[in-house]
């Protein structure tokens, strides 16, 4: 709530007031000498500011994606959570406050600014902003599907939104880059954005191919730029799905290892199964195995934070489900359990282990 909507409610307000009726200037973007008006200046401003803003307002908490992403790797190398499910319930919890969130800074940018006259104006750039807003959504998954470490993730999602921003046309028109540089932007959505917005908003004005030549745009028409937009979204999605169904190296690992450990007795393991438990071991920290038994508790996931400055690493805990199933609120390291039963290996007791916990419960 606070980054899909407060967040563009409070930036729109401010910057739309600072750009009030900015749009409105009659039928022409350059004076008489070819000088373009300061509200011209402003508009194009505006909408690379907008632009990189919903593209990157995604992008902002990657370490919550980052946990999310670690919990789902965990869940589903234990059987128990699917790609396809994980991906359904990112879009469910994720999709429609970023949908929201666009619609908001839209209607506010749109309303102090004047930039169309009709519903069909508002539209367009309403697309535009919610396509990159789901894009950043997209991406932001798709990082961290793809990388492990969120150290890495959080420095790359920053070099990235800076180099998208540099390369969009605007700080740097693309007419003044290499060419191998101006080609390689065709690569970059938010191009293909301030593209579509400048096309919108000044290819219809007398003057306004003359006004968008130096910006050395593909084409003036606005709805081509959306449909390549809404491209890389389907291509993003498609990748984040790619990298979503193949299980971490280091879990596979783990799995191999937790498959290869050494086989009890049979006396000592009809004595422990007959009391509905399983005999632990060391490994099934490294990987929780599917539940099969009701008794069976959920185990804890730890989280690493790695700081960016320090490197240092500072831990959470996280319990998610208590043994009974129930949800435990996050405040913080604290673990419910109820009716723990712990039992080792023992030559000299009978059947081979001995009791060190029994029914014992506390939190």
């Amino acid at each position: 709530l606070k980054m899909n909507l407060i967040g563009p409610v409070v930036i729109g307000s401010v910057y739309g007031y600072l750009n009030l009726q900015t749009g409105s200037f009659g039928r022409y973007c350059t004076g008489m000498f070819g000088i373009p008006y300061a509200q011209t200046t402003n508009v194009g401003g505006l909408f690379f500011f907008i632009a990189s803003f919903s593209f990157m307002l995604q992008h902002v908490d990657s370490r919550v994606v980052w946990q999310k992403v670690v919990m789902f790797r965990y869940e589903q190398a234990s059987g128990v959570c699917t790609s396809f499910a994980f991906i359904v319930a990112c879009l469910f919890s994720e999709v429609p406050f970023a949908v929201v969130g666009s619609l908001l800074l839209s209607s506010i940018i749109y309303g102090f600014t004047v930039l169309g006259t009709d519903g069909d104006d508002f539209s367009y750039f309403a697309e535009i902003m919610i396509l990159l807003n789901l894009l950043g959504v997209v991406g932001s998954y798709w990082l961290g599907l793809m990388i492990r470490k969120e150290l890495i993730i959080r420095d790359l999602i920053l070099i990235v939104v800076v180099l998208v921003a540099i390369l969009s046309g605007f700080p740097v028109q693309l007419q003044t880059m290499p060419d191998y540089i101006a080609s390689a932007t065709q690569l970059n959505p938010l191009r293909w954005a301030f593209e579509g917005l400048m096309a919108w908003k000044f290819s219809e004005y007398d003057d306004g191919n003359a006004y968008l030549l130096p910006y050395n745009f593909n084409t003036f028409d606005h709805n081509n730029a959306k449909g390549i937009l809404n491209n890389f979204i389907w291509v993003t999605f498609g990748a984040a799905l790619l990298f979503s169904l193949n299980t971490p190296l280091l879990l596979q690992k783990a799995g191999e290892k937790d498959s290869k450990k050494p086989n009890m007795d049979s006396k000592s393991r009809d004595s422990i199964d007959s009391l509905g438990g399983d005999f632990p071991h060391p490994d099934d920290r490294i990987i929780p195995r599917k539940l099969t038994r009701q008794s069976e508790a959920v185990k804890p996931v730890l989280f690493m934070r790695e700081s960016s400055v320090t490197g240092s690493k500072q831990s959470n805990l996280s319990v998610s489900i208590s043994q009974t199933g129930e949800l435990n609120s996050d405040r913080g390291p604290t673990v419910a359990f109820k009716d723990i039963n712990y039992r080792v290996l023992d030559k000299e007791s009978p059947g081979g282990y001995r009791t060190v916990l029994s029914r014992v419960s506390g939190q």
